[in-house]
């Protein structure tokens, strides 16, 4: 046992994202979500849309990229429309309002900083959740 154990791991995504897919419940709105890192100041969210699937908009309490791993999607804010591709980034402000869109089976990570490590911020998955969506964009 390495004395790092804690402190240090590794994730392959494209595994993450296979056991993902292979939950037995259904998904909702075609996708799944995984949190893969809930730390004061990072959030690591990995999402396996469905072709069709969405996340409704939001926004964060803190900067945001979207990495496109798998597939395309369409990442829309109030002032653009950016198509995500495997290997694209999204880089967001804090704040910025955003949906996603897959074009077809699409996975891509989502990284949340939360600069001041603010116990007060949401937790991702709260800010994540599907009741609090809003109409927009």
């Amino acid at each position: 046992m390495s004395r790092f154990a804690d402190s240090e791991r590794r994730i392959v995504l494209e595994q993450a994202a296979a056991t993902l897919r292979a939950e037995a419940h259904d998904s909702v709105q075609k996708h799944r979500q995984v949190t893969l890192l809930h730390g004061p100041t990072l959030r690591l969210v990995l999402f396996a849309f469905d072709a069709g699937g969405q996340l409704p908009i939001r926004d964060a309490p803190g900067p945001v990229t979207l990495h496109g791993l798998r597939g395309s999607c369409l990442v829309r804010t109030p002032h653009e429309v950016y198509h995500l591709d495997a290997g694209d980034l999204v880089l967001l402000d804090a704040g910025v309002a955003f949906a996603v869109d897959a074009v077809d089976d699409a996975d891509i990570l989502l990284s949340l900083s939360m600069a001041d490590g603010s116990v007060t911020s949401p937790r991702l998955t709260d800010a994540f959740d599907i009741s609090s969506s809003q109409d927009g964009v």
